[in-house]
Protein backbone atom coordinates (compact mmCIF):
# COMPACT_ATOMS: atom_id res chain seq x y z
CA UNK A 1 0.00 0.00 0.00
CA UNK A 2 2.83 2.21 0.44
CA UNK A 3 3.39 1.90 -3.10
CA UNK A 4 -0.19 3.03 -4.00
CA UNK A 5 -1.47 6.03 -5.14
CA UNK A 6 -4.57 6.74 -3.79
CA UNK A 7 -6.58 10.37 -4.95
CA UNK A 8 -8.05 11.07 -1.78
CA UNK A 9 -10.15 13.84 -3.06
CA UNK A 10 -12.37 11.79 -3.89
CA UNK A 11 -14.41 9.60 -1.80
CA UNK A 12 -13.22 5.95 -2.46
CA UNK A 13 -10.04 7.16 -2.48
CA UNK A 14 -9.92 8.69 0.95
CA UNK A 15 -12.11 5.58 1.84
CA UNK A 16 -9.29 3.13 1.07
CA UNK A 17 -6.61 5.40 2.57
CA UNK A 18 -8.11 5.16 6.01
CA UNK A 19 -8.75 1.21 5.56
CA UNK A 20 -5.32 0.69 4.79
CA UNK A 21 -4.02 2.90 7.94
CA UNK A 22 -6.53 0.87 9.98
CA UNK A 23 -5.12 -2.53 9.29
CA UNK A 24 -1.35 -0.58 9.46
CA UNK A 25 -2.49 0.30 12.97
CA UNK A 26 -4.15 -3.43 13.96
CA UNK A 27 -0.82 -4.82 12.76
CA UNK A 28 1.08 -2.53 14.90
CA UNK A 29 -0.76 -3.56 17.66
CA UNK A 30 -0.43 -7.48 17.10
CA UNK A 31 3.25 -7.08 16.98
CA UNK A 32 3.59 -4.85 20.07
CA UNK A 33 1.40 -7.88 22.01
CA UNK A 34 3.56 -10.59 20.66
CA UNK A 35 6.70 -8.90 21.70
CA UNK A 36 5.47 -8.44 25.19
CA UNK A 37 4.11 -11.89 25.21
CA UNK A 38 7.29 -13.04 24.66
CA UNK A 39 9.26 -10.83 27.10
CA UNK A 40 6.90 -11.97 29.47
CA UNK A 41 7.50 -15.67 28.59
CA UNK A 42 11.16 -15.33 28.68
CA UNK A 43 11.39 -13.40 31.69
CA UNK A 44 9.12 -15.93 33.72
CA UNK A 45 11.86 -18.49 32.03
CA UNK A 46 14.71 -16.87 33.98
CA UNK A 47 15.91 -14.79 30.84
CA UNK A 48 17.48 -11.61 31.18
CA UNK A 49 16.10 -9.13 28.68
CA UNK A 50 18.12 -6.46 28.71
CA UNK A 51 18.36 -3.22 30.64
CA UNK A 52 21.11 -1.56 32.72
CA UNK A 53 22.70 -4.48 35.16
CA UNK A 54 21.75 -3.01 38.81
CA UNK A 55 25.46 -1.96 40.84
CA UNK A 56 27.30 -4.52 42.13
CA UNK A 57 26.40 -7.27 39.20
CA UNK A 58 28.42 -8.07 36.15
CA UNK A 59 26.05 -9.91 33.39
CA UNK A 60 28.18 -12.52 30.67
CA UNK A 61 26.51 -12.54 27.46
CA UNK A 62 27.68 -15.78 26.42
CA UNK A 63 26.81 -17.72 29.55
CA UNK A 64 24.04 -15.78 30.02
CA UNK A 65 24.46 -15.40 33.84
CA UNK A 66 24.95 -12.48 36.66
CA UNK A 67 28.28 -12.76 38.74
CA UNK A 68 28.75 -10.75 41.81
CA UNK A 69 31.19 -7.71 41.57
CA UNK A 70 33.05 -8.07 44.47
CA UNK A 71 34.20 -4.09 44.77
CA UNK A 72 30.97 -2.52 43.95
CA UNK A 73 29.12 -5.63 46.44
CA UNK A 74 31.28 -3.94 49.29
CA UNK A 75 29.16 -0.75 48.66
CA UNK A 76 26.08 -2.32 48.63
CA UNK A 77 26.46 -3.89 51.73
CA UNK A 78 27.81 -0.60 53.42
CA UNK A 79 24.45 1.05 51.60
CA UNK A 80 22.25 -1.05 53.64
CA UNK A 81 24.64 -1.11 56.77
CA UNK A 82 24.16 2.75 56.97
CA UNK A 83 20.96 2.73 56.03
CA UNK A 84 19.97 0.33 58.84
CA UNK A 85 21.68 2.30 61.34
CA UNK A 86 20.86 5.60 60.51
CA UNK A 87 17.68 4.95 58.63
CA UNK A 88 18.18 8.49 56.47
CA UNK A 89 18.86 8.02 52.77
CA UNK A 90 20.18 11.62 52.43
CA UNK A 91 22.84 10.65 54.91
CA UNK A 92 23.41 7.81 53.32
CA UNK A 93 23.95 9.75 50.05
CA UNK A 94 25.73 12.42 51.42
CA UNK A 95 28.13 9.57 53.41
CA UNK A 96 29.14 7.89 50.53
CA UNK A 97 29.93 11.55 48.46
CA UNK A 98 31.81 12.69 51.41
CA UNK A 99 33.60 9.68 51.47
CA UNK A 100 34.65 10.14 47.15
CA UNK A 101 32.37 6.96 47.06
CA UNK A 102 30.90 6.86 43.24
CA UNK A 103 28.30 5.15 41.23
CA UNK A 104 29.08 3.04 38.61
CA UNK A 105 28.72 6.13 35.61
CA UNK A 106 31.11 8.21 37.69
CA UNK A 107 28.01 10.20 39.23
CA UNK A 108 27.43 11.20 42.93
CA UNK A 109 25.13 9.29 45.11
CA UNK A 110 21.61 10.61 45.59
CA UNK A 111 18.57 9.58 47.85
CA UNK A 112 16.46 7.93 45.25
CA UNK A 113 19.55 5.96 43.85
CA UNK A 114 19.97 4.85 47.42
CA UNK A 115 16.21 3.94 47.76
CA UNK A 116 16.55 2.23 44.77
CA UNK A 117 18.95 0.25 46.07
CA UNK A 118 17.53 -0.49 49.10
CA UNK A 119 13.96 -1.43 47.43
CA UNK A 120 15.57 -3.54 44.88
CA UNK A 121 14.62 -7.69 45.22
CA UNK A 122 17.64 -8.09 42.54
CA UNK A 123 20.11 -7.74 45.70
CA UNK A 124 18.47 -10.33 47.16
CA UNK A 125 18.97 -12.63 44.27
CA UNK A 126 15.32 -12.25 42.98
CA UNK A 127 15.06 -11.51 39.25
CA UNK A 128 11.81 -8.46 39.10
CA UNK A 129 10.42 -8.35 35.80
CA UNK A 130 6.89 -6.07 34.29
CA UNK A 131 7.09 -4.12 37.62
CA UNK A 132 6.49 -0.96 36.48
CA UNK A 133 4.45 0.49 33.90
CA UNK A 134 6.85 2.79 31.52
CA UNK A 135 4.72 3.21 29.05
CA UNK A 136 3.60 7.58 30.05
CA UNK A 137 6.30 10.31 30.91
CA UNK A 138 6.56 8.56 33.77
CA UNK A 139 6.16 4.92 36.00
CA UNK A 140 3.62 3.62 37.62
CA UNK A 141 3.77 0.51 40.22
CA UNK A 142 1.80 -2.11 38.52
CA UNK A 143 0.18 -4.57 40.54
CA UNK A 144 1.66 -7.01 42.27
CA UNK A 145 0.42 -9.99 40.26
CA UNK A 146 1.27 -8.92 36.91
CA UNK A 147 4.94 -9.11 37.94
CA UNK A 148 7.47 -11.79 37.09
CA UNK A 149 9.37 -12.88 40.17
CA UNK A 150 12.04 -15.52 39.46
CA UNK A 151 13.31 -16.54 43.26
CA UNK A 152 16.94 -17.60 43.60
CA UNK A 153 17.65 -16.39 39.95
CA UNK A 154 21.42 -15.21 40.71
CA UNK A 155 24.19 -14.69 43.59
CA UNK A 156 22.22 -12.63 46.27
CA UNK A 157 24.62 -9.61 48.09
CA UNK A 158 22.28 -9.29 50.89
CA UNK A 159 19.42 -12.17 52.34
CA UNK A 160 16.05 -11.59 51.77
CA UNK A 161 14.72 -10.93 55.07
CA UNK A 162 17.60 -8.15 55.25
CA UNK A 163 15.78 -6.60 52.30
CA UNK A 164 12.64 -6.88 53.93
CA UNK A 165 13.46 -5.35 56.53
CA UNK A 166 14.93 -2.52 54.60
CA UNK A 167 11.76 -2.38 52.95
CA UNK A 168 9.89 -1.75 56.26
CA UNK A 169 11.73 0.22 57.54
CA UNK A 170 11.46 2.29 54.01
CA UNK A 171 7.50 1.88 54.56
CA UNK A 172 7.34 2.77 57.99
CA UNK A 173 8.87 6.35 56.48
CA UNK A 174 6.91 6.62 53.69
CA UNK A 175 5.87 10.17 54.40
CA UNK A 176 8.27 11.48 51.99
CA UNK A 177 11.75 10.71 51.06
CA UNK A 178 13.72 11.13 53.93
Amino acid sequence: SKNEQFDTSTAIGEAMLKIILVFAELERNMTSERVSAVMLSRASDGVWNGGKVPFGYSYDKESKQFSIVEDEAKIVTHIYDLYESVKSLVTVSKALNEKGVRSRTGKPWNPTTVRTMLTNPFYAGTYRYNYRDESGKSFAVKDEEEWVLVIDHHPAIVTTERQERMAAILQSKQRGWV
